[in-house]
């Protein structure tokens, strides 16, 4: 009897085994569960369903595990509140959290991928790269809205939006700094204009460059206007509004000289420096003002030079250049020092005044004991009072006698004076 039940029993399960796909249901009191199991074959060799509407399909033949429209894919929590699920609601295929602020990691530090975005153009995606750690766009366009922001910096220091009317680049911070480029690399630029003109940024020759008939205008209500070639003529025109005074005022643009040899010196009337010609006869010659430089105390040499401000001349930029010889070797470090005053005489003010001194007054020498017979000139800086157009400035060269140490060849011999400066004209 026993073994007529159990071959019963052996009979009723192979028929439901391989009658398709079935489920088995097993109910706990205490924690209902309900397990569905294949019984067909556990590899599932042929196609597969779950529950009676076919929500869930694998599809042997084409190797597919199917969810059909709505069926969620769920994890974490419980079936019916899932922390994340994905489904495809017809239209849209959703990844969705119970939760806001979940995170989505795609590899890890260690395991990372590279992700592509395919567009529906041949060669057209966007790539994280993990190797490279950079994102590359190729042929695909990256498009904000009007208002929304690129933020850059680690606490948003720096956002660029378009507000739909302008394009705004803001810094959270004051005096944040703006770098276009470097001194090694930089930028050529080009701003165009409506009307053809452009404003031209060549990094290789350090020129910004207005194109003709451009327009450089200044002040509130276009006060002061600058233009180059307006009418083909090659002409820098300025002009200026109602009430401009007609004054421009250029910073240079040529560099003028004017000489004074020793016959446009005027010689101290009482203590004044020796008229000698130096050089050898029939060879080299040349009138000098000799100054006593010896070292001594018989007191100093005084000449001037008288110069007559021209118009054109730039502000602050005259200079006195002096040339000067010695005829003996001294001891290697010797030199001389001038005493140099300057008074810049307006008109209505007094031609006798004493003047100021100037700050740098020590001769340039570099090896007293094999440059005697050299031409040396120094520059000196005259700009210790206001010069002016049609100033009067009278400059009074000394040296001081004993603060010099020329004891072999006993002056200080000058071949020249020149003034130089910046003039607009």
């Amino acid at each position: 009897m026993k073994k007529l039940v159990l071959i019963v029993m052996f009979i009723v399960l192979m028929s439901v085994a391989f009658a398709g796909p079935q489920r088995l249901t097993f109910d706990s009191v205490s924690n209902p569960v309900q397990l569905q199991r294949f019984l067909s074959d556990p590899l599932w060799p042929g196609d597969a369903y779950w529950d009676a509407l076919y929500d869930l399909q694998w599809d042997a033949s084409a190797y597919t595990l199917h969810f059909k429209d709505n069926a969620i894919c769920a994890f974490g929590n419980t079936t019916a509140a899932p922390d994340v699920y994905w489904r495809w609601d017809g239209t849209d295929f959703d990844i969705l959290g119970s939760t806001d602020g979940y995170d989505v990691n795609i590899g890890s530090a260690s395991t990372s991928l590279n992700l592509y975005w395919y567009s529906d153009t041949s060669g057209d995606y966007v790539m994280f790269d993990e190797e490279n750690v950079d994102i590359d766009i190729i042929d695909v366009d990256l498009g904000l809205d009007d208002d929304a922001l690129l933020q850059l910096g680690t606490d948003d220091d720096i956002t660029l939006q378009f507000d739909g009317t302008n394009l705004e680049l803001f810094a959270s911070a004051a005096g944040t700094p703006l770098a276009l480029g470097g001194t090694t690399n930089g930028f050529d630029v080009t701003y165009y204009f409506e009307t053809a003109g452009t404003i031209d940024i060549d990094f290789d020759s350090d020129n910004m460059t207005f194109s003709d008939d451009m327009d450089l205008v200044f002040g509130t209500d276009d006060d002061i206007t600058i233009e180059y070639d307006e009418d083909g003529n090659d002409e820098l025109l300025v002009t200026g509004a109602a009430g401009f005074a007609n004054t421009v005022t250029f910073r240079g643009g040529q560099t003028r000289k004017t000489l004074f040899s020793p016959d446009d010196m005027t010689v101290d009337g009482t203590v004044g420096p020796t008229a000698a010609v130096y050089g050898t006869s029939e060879q080299s010659q040349m009138d000098v003002l000799q100054f006593d430089a010896d070292g001594g105390s018989t007191g100093d040499d005084h000449a001037y030079i008288v110069w007559h401000v021209p118009d054109g001349y730039v502000t602050g930029s005259a200079a006195l250049n002096i040339a000067y010889t010695f005829s003996t070797a001294e001891d290697e470090a010797d030199e001389a020092q001038f005493d140099f005053t300057i008074n810049a005489v307006a008109l209505g003010e007094a031609l006798d005044a004493s003047g100021t001194a100037l700050a740098d007054q020590s001769t340039v020498i570099s090896d007293a004991s094999a440059d005697n017979g050299n031409l040396h000139v120094t520059q000196y800086d005259i700009e210790q009072e206001d010069i002016a157009v049609d100033d009067m400035v009278v400059i009074k060269i000394t040296v001081d006698e004993s603060a010099s140490a020329l004891a072999n060849s006993g002056t200080l011999d000058v071949v020249y004076c020149e003034i130089e400066y910046e003039s607009t004209e």
